[in-house]
């Protein structure tokens, strides 16, 4: 890894859904991987709303050859009666054996990975999916600040829903 550039593209998905919108959404996604330059090796998506089940499926329409997935669940909201949330952090196969800890921060809006890049390095990403409330997100915040995390170098991306 030494001496090689790291590429992180962020995007909100909103929803990756069945149907025709969800297919080119993820197509989308593909692509980056596929056809950008430099190669993107990490990419971090919000707002999935797909259930663990649907995860699961949905992973090999996404993911890069060689490469892995990390989900963050999206939550059942009983108001909407859909599913809100959920993360997802997609890694290249340059980067996915390299993987020493991945875990949830916050239920379906933040998790984390970190990745040893040499001996001397280790990243960590936090991917993040913040509330649209003020309080609900100042909440989200205060949990992040407050977890024990893994040494290393870290980057914080995501959608925070700040204006």
């Amino acid at each position: 890894m030494k001496g090689k550039i790291i590429t992180i593209a962020t995007q909100n998905s909103r929803c990756l859904g069945q149907g025709f919108i969800g297919r080119r959404k993820r197509k989308e996604i593909k692509h980056l991987f596929n056809h950008t330059t430099p190669k993107t090796d990490i990419i971090l998506l919000q707002e999935t709303k797909l259930p663990e089940v649907a995860c699961l499926k949905q992973a090999r329409f996404i993911e890069n050859k060689g490469g892995t997935s990390l989900w963050n669940e999206g939550s059942f909201s009983a108001r909407s009666g859909r599913f809100t949330g959920g993360t997802r952090i997609i890694l290249s196969e340059r980067l996915a054996t390299n993987v020493t800890n991945h875990s949830i921060l916050y239920p379906g809006r933040a998790q984390y990975v970190t990745i040893r890049l040499s001996p001397q390095l280790q990243l960590g990403v936090i991917n993040i999916y913040g509330f649209s409330d003020t309080g609900a997100r100042a909440m989200l915040r205060n949990h992040i600040a407050q977890t024990e995390l893994p040494e290393a170098e870290w980057i914080l991306a995501g959608d925070f829903n700040n204006i």
